[in-house]
Order: C-alpha cells, then structure tokens, then sequence
C-alpha cells in the first residue's frame, strides 16, 4: 500500500491500492439459491451482479431473504433479475479512497463495484477494507472520514429523508428509527409475519 497525502503524507490511498480483485459475482439468471450459495462459499454479503462482463446490479442478503418472505416461494424457483438492485453506484480504480467513500455517504451502501469506462468489473470495494487500510495509518482526519461514512450509511432511510426535507433536525433520532421497521410497523399495527385483524 502507498501511504499518501491525507493519510501519511501528500495525496490520498487509490481505490486500486486496496480493492478485492478476486470477487464473487451472480448473472441476473441465476436463481437465488445460486446467488445465496455462492455468498455462502464466497463469506460475503453482497455480490455484484453482471452481465457479459458488465456489472448491471447489485444483491445482498438481505434482498434474497426479503424476497423469499414477500414473494413465499423456494429459493431455487425466484431469480436474481427480479431481486436485484438495478441502481448501481461503483468507482473506478483510479479514484482515491475519499471519492469512494463520497459515494458510498451519498448513496448509504457499503461496498461499490470497481469497474472501467466500460462498465467492466474490475474488483469491489468496502467500507471494511478502507478502514483496515486507513487504521494503519497515523492521520486522524483520514480516520475520522471513516467515522463519517459508517454513520452516514448506517443511518435509517427514513430519518434521513426527514433531516433532508427539513421535518427534524440533523442528528435528532426519533422513537420508530431507534426501533427500525419493527417499531414502526408495531405503531401502525402492522406486525410483519402477522396479518391485522
């Protein structure tokens, strides 16, 4: 790693210095067991997904799980292309880690494809490997932009788009954020996996 301004002394980290370049993807094709199967043998919760050899989406975990509960059907008879996330928010090698991380605040996602001009996957990188990388440096500002982007991607969906249209100020959490979906559908007497009578 080339320890640069920013961080040890003149310009910042490139996302080529630290990205994962071995990287596990699905085809929009596949069903999600596949998807599932190949994030369990791959120890990971997000894989891009692409096409040819373009990345045209994203899919997490979360996204197989919800899928299956929504929709009531195996794993093996629902598809990646109907589950993904299509919206896909990726950096180029060439970028420094602060740019990475920019998007990942703007968007709230933890990971980014690395892909060139083309679209073409070239790696993926996480919030995890900036921080291992930024940790093992000596600047306190490169590591408080960390800090930064982990609560700005971790923050509910909801709060922020309150905080945004100016309804609560930045920083103020309100009761059904702190409890997340379940709170919120408990208050409006919906209870996921039970139905309102």
């Amino acid at each position: 790693m080339v320890c640069r301004e920013g961080f040890c002394g003149r310009i910042t980290m490139k996302v080529e210095e630290i990205l994962v370049r071995d990287v596990k993807y699905c085809a929009p094709g596949d069903s999600l067991n596949r998807a599932a199967q190949i994030m369990w043998e791959g120890d990971c919760g997000c894989i891009p997904v692409v096409e040819g050899d373009k990345v045209v989406g994203m899919i997490t975990d979360r996204d197989i799980c919800m899928a299956a509960y929504t929709r009531g059907l195996a794993l093996g008879d629902l598809h990646v292309s109907n589950t993904m996330s299509r919206n896909v928010f990726a950096c180029r090698s060439s970028d420094d880690i602060l740019a990475a991380q920019q998007v990942m605040r703007e968007h709230r996602v933890r990971r980014l494809p690395v892909t060139d001009a083309a679209g073409k996957l070239l790696g993926i990188i996480s919030l995890t490997d900036i921080a291992r990388a930024v940790a093992k440096t000596h600047n306190a500002t490169g590591k408080a932009k960390v800090t930064d982007t982990l609560v700005a991607v971790c923050e509910p969906h909801r709060q922020q788009e309150k905080q945004e249209s100016g309804e609560i100020p930045v920083g103020h959490r309100s009761s059904p954020a702190r409890g997340g979906r379940r709170a919120a559908a408990a208050q409006s007497g919906v209870v996921p996996g039970k139905q309102k009578r």
